[in-house]
């Protein structure tokens, strides 16, 4: 994982352990981005910019079990959201009617998540200048 791989990484981490959600999403992409070599907000270049490493975060945190969060907890919540996201159930749900191969549900869910954390590496490097 590279350096500000890991500094996003505590701050989102730090945030999380501090209010335990992200009640003031602009000040986490503050952080962020201050991490990242930013002196402030308004020197990244767009709005959109924002918007997609806000994206790119809440896609990437909502992956992360949550402060006090069972195992079970998180599998049902991350697998909802899976099932949102896709109309898809989460491998290890119950498919009464078949509808999914298992395989397919599998690709499926290895896809999505892959999509997270490719989103969220897209940003880093785009705000290092290597996109």
């Amino acid at each position: 994982m590279s350096g500000p791989m890991k500094r996003a990484r505590k701050i989102v981490e730090d945030h999380f352990a501090c209010y335990g959600a992200i009640p003031q999403p602009h000040r986490l992409v503050d952080a962020i981005a201050a991490a990242l070599g930013f002196v402030q907000l308004g020197a990244i270049p767009h709005r959109d910019s924002v918007d997609e490493m806000l994206a790119a975060l809440k896609g990437l945190v909502n992956l992360g079990k949550l402060p006090g969060e069972n195992s079970l907890d998180y599998f049902e919540r991350v697998a909802e959201r899976f099932h949102q996201e896709t109309g898809i159930l989460a491998p290890g749900k119950d498919d009464a009617i078949g509808a999914v191969p298992r395989e397919q549900m599998e690709a499926a869910w290895n896809a999505w998540r892959a999509e997270k954390y490719e989103k969220a590496r897209d940003v880093i490097a785009k705000a290092e200048g290597r996109l």
